[in-house]
């Protein structure tokens, strides 16, 4: 099995980090706390096994 691709893990991660930081924004626009929306995406996050 072929080693896995570091630069493309990283891009991985920075996409993943970028979009979660823009749906906390989103929802603390929709009025919920910064921690309760971090919390529900890390609840989606582990649910969906990512």
């Amino acid at each position: 099995m072929p080693a896995p691709n570091n630069d493309a893990a990283l891009n991985c991660q920075e996409w993943i980090e970028e979009h979660i930081h823009r749906l906390v924004d989103m929802a603390t626009e929709a009025g919920w706390r910064e921690m309760q929306a971090a919390e529900a995406i890390i609840a989606i996050a582990e649910e969906l096994d990512l």
